[in-house]
């Protein structure tokens, strides 16, 4: 049943400040009405009808507690955001979003659990400072943006996600330890991963490419993780843009066996980038290292800045 009506009726019930209960009713030509009462501090729809939202879906209720949509397997966009009472989202059947999903300052939203979601046409977000928990289990891709960020996670893993068409953002997660993509092959813009202070380690096994270039973003970015001592891309192949590793106190080490190819940036696309800057406990002759061995492909057009590591340490 399409919901080509149905959003229109419950934005106007949202953006009263009410609380919502709201069921469907199939008017026979197409379209759904919601009706709403504000008896309750809940979003319910669990009938039938309820599977499937074309159009836009915002929710954002100062006293909304929770949010049940068992029913829908697609929608439009989602996003719900700045509902400070809300403590539960329950949608189980949601497989599909074709505009984007954004979830942000809900305070008191700990779990988020999505887990049959598939695919997300558009940019996927999640940020909440209270959120410790997080799963996203059938999730395969993003064509769009995937940020992580400012929650109080401790552990992150995508088991299923492959492809990020855009920017893969994990970042200012200060409580996060363990963090797992492993199925991940492709970010087509770039890979950021920041502010993750007790963060100690990361490895993507499987991801071979970062293929934004002449995107401006284009790049493999790790910077001020402080806690991080090493990270492994054992099947890296080429980044389609800079590779800047910064600001990372603890790190040790890192392991790109196999990257031969860097980008540029937009207008010039015959440079390729190399930075190591601040690694304090990076024996800088790791980053030498990897300069000459980037140099066999590119030669003079190789742009390198490596400075403030630790040059006391020495390499085998």
């Amino acid at each position: 049943m399409r919901w080509a009506l149905a959003v229109a009726a419950l934005l106007l019930g949202v953006g009263c400040g009410k609380s919502l209960n709201c069921e469907s009713t199939d008017n026979g030509n197409g379209t759904t009405t919601v009706a709403c009462n504000n008896d309750t501090r809940e979003l319910v729809c669990t009938n039938p009808d309820c599977s499937g939202i074309e159009s836009d879906l915002f929710i954002h209720v100062w006293n909304l507690t929770s949010i049940n949509l068992a029913g829908l397997t697609n929608v439009g966009k989602m996003v719900i955001y700045s509902n400070a009472a809300l403590t539960s989202i329950s949608l189980p059947a949601l497989t599909t979003v074709s505009g984007g999903m954004s979830v942000y300052d809900n305070a008191a939203l700990t779990n988020l659990s999505l887990p049959a979601l598939t695919t997300v046409s558009g940019n996927l977000s999640v940020t909440g400072s209270a959120l410790t928990s997080l799963s996203l289990p059938a999730l395969t891709t993003v064509s769009g943006n995937l940020s992580v960020t400012g929650s109080s996670l401790t552990s992150l893993s995508l088991p299923a996600l492959t492809t990020v068409s855009g920017n893969l953002d994990v970042g200012d997660n200060a409580a996060l330890t363990s963090f797992r993509l492993p199925a991940l092959a492709t970010v087509s813009i770039g890979l950021q991963v920041f502010n993750n202070k007790a963060l100690p380690s990361f490895d993507f096994p499987s991801l071979t490419t970062i293929s934004g270039f002449p995107h401006k973003d284009s790049e493999l970015f790790i910077i001020n993780n402080a806690a991080l001592t090493s990270f492994r891309l054992p099947a890296l192949t080429t980044v389609s843009g800079k590779l800047r590793i910064l600001e990372n106190g603890a790190l040790t080490s890192f392991s790109l066996p196999v990257l031969s190819t860097l980008g540029g940036l937009p207008g010039l696309p015959e440079l390729a980038f190399l930075v190591f800057v601040n690694n304090a406990a990076l024996p800088e002759c790791l980053a030498l290292a990897f300069r000459d061995h980037l140099a066999l492909a590119h030669g003079a057009t190789l742009v390198v800045e490596i400075r403030g590591n630790n040059t006391a340490a020495t390499c085998p």
